[in-house]
Protein backbone atom coordinates (compact mmCIF):
# COMPACT_ATOMS: atom_id res chain seq x y z
CA UNK A 1 0.00 0.00 0.00
CA UNK A 2 1.23 3.32 -0.90
CA UNK A 3 0.45 6.64 0.57
CA UNK A 4 -0.67 9.43 -2.22
CA UNK A 5 0.23 12.91 -1.30
CA UNK A 6 -1.34 16.15 -3.47
CA UNK A 7 -0.38 19.35 -3.24
CA UNK A 8 -2.09 22.35 -3.13
CA UNK A 9 -0.92 25.76 -4.69
CA UNK A 10 -3.13 28.59 -3.61
CA UNK A 11 -2.62 32.15 -5.24
CA UNK A 12 -1.58 34.74 -2.25
CA UNK A 13 -3.26 37.28 -4.00
CA UNK A 14 -6.76 36.37 -5.01
CA UNK A 15 -7.04 33.21 -3.27
CA UNK A 16 -7.02 30.71 -6.77
CA UNK A 17 -6.04 26.94 -5.91
CA UNK A 18 -5.05 24.48 -7.97
CA UNK A 19 -3.08 20.94 -7.42
CA UNK A 20 -0.90 22.45 -10.57
CA UNK A 21 2.14 24.59 -9.95
CA UNK A 22 1.21 26.53 -12.95
CA UNK A 23 -2.36 27.04 -12.69
CA UNK A 24 -2.93 25.19 -16.10
CA UNK A 25 -7.03 25.89 -16.92
CA UNK A 26 -6.38 24.26 -20.48
CA UNK A 27 -5.72 27.78 -22.19
CA UNK A 28 -3.49 29.45 -20.03
CA UNK A 29 -0.72 28.80 -17.43
CA UNK A 30 2.21 30.20 -15.57
CA UNK A 31 2.80 31.81 -12.14
CA UNK A 32 5.31 34.17 -10.61
CA UNK A 33 7.12 34.73 -7.26
CA UNK A 34 7.20 38.56 -6.12
CA UNK A 35 9.67 39.43 -3.74
CA UNK A 36 9.89 43.25 -2.87
CA UNK A 37 13.32 43.66 -0.32
CA UNK A 38 14.81 46.13 0.88
CA UNK A 39 14.75 48.60 4.06
CA UNK A 40 14.09 51.99 4.72
CA UNK A 41 15.31 54.57 7.71
CA UNK A 42 16.00 58.24 8.62
CA UNK A 43 17.90 60.33 11.39
CA UNK A 44 15.76 60.88 14.55
CA UNK A 45 15.42 63.86 16.64
CA UNK A 46 18.59 62.46 19.13
CA UNK A 47 20.41 62.23 15.87
CA UNK A 48 20.28 58.48 15.74
CA UNK A 49 19.50 56.68 12.58
CA UNK A 50 16.09 54.11 13.17
CA UNK A 51 14.52 52.42 10.22
CA UNK A 52 12.43 49.25 9.38
CA UNK A 53 13.49 46.23 7.11
CA UNK A 54 11.16 44.74 4.73
CA UNK A 55 10.06 41.54 2.97
CA UNK A 56 7.42 40.61 1.18
CA UNK A 57 7.32 37.47 -0.94
CA UNK A 58 4.07 36.35 -2.58
CA UNK A 59 2.94 33.22 -5.03
CA UNK A 60 0.88 34.08 -7.48
CA UNK A 61 -1.34 33.05 -10.25
CA UNK A 62 -0.76 34.17 -14.23
CA UNK A 63 -3.91 35.93 -14.24
CA UNK A 64 -2.77 38.34 -10.93
CA UNK A 65 0.75 37.78 -12.36
CA UNK A 66 0.00 39.55 -15.41
CA UNK A 67 -2.09 42.30 -13.28
CA UNK A 68 0.83 42.95 -11.32
CA UNK A 69 3.23 42.80 -13.73
CA UNK A 70 1.32 45.24 -16.01
CA UNK A 71 0.78 47.45 -12.63
CA UNK A 72 4.34 48.07 -11.81
CA UNK A 73 5.76 48.48 -15.48
CA UNK A 74 3.21 51.29 -15.53
CA UNK A 75 4.28 52.63 -11.91
CA UNK A 76 8.23 52.72 -13.08
CA UNK A 77 7.16 54.16 -16.31
CA UNK A 78 5.78 56.82 -14.64
CA UNK A 79 8.94 57.17 -12.42
CA UNK A 80 10.84 57.35 -15.00
CA UNK A 81 8.55 59.86 -16.77
CA UNK A 82 8.37 62.03 -13.88
CA UNK A 83 12.85 62.38 -13.18
CA UNK A 84 13.08 62.35 -17.01
CA UNK A 85 11.29 66.23 -16.56
CA UNK A 86 12.92 66.74 -13.80
CA UNK A 87 16.05 65.99 -15.29
CA UNK A 88 15.34 68.18 -18.29
CA UNK A 89 14.01 71.40 -16.48
CA UNK A 90 10.50 70.49 -16.88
Amino acid sequence: MGIVTNTTYKCDCCGRESHLKDFNDGAECGWSNITIKGNEGGLCYGGEWGGTNHNIEKFVCFDCSKKIRACITSIIDQIQLTNDEVNNGR
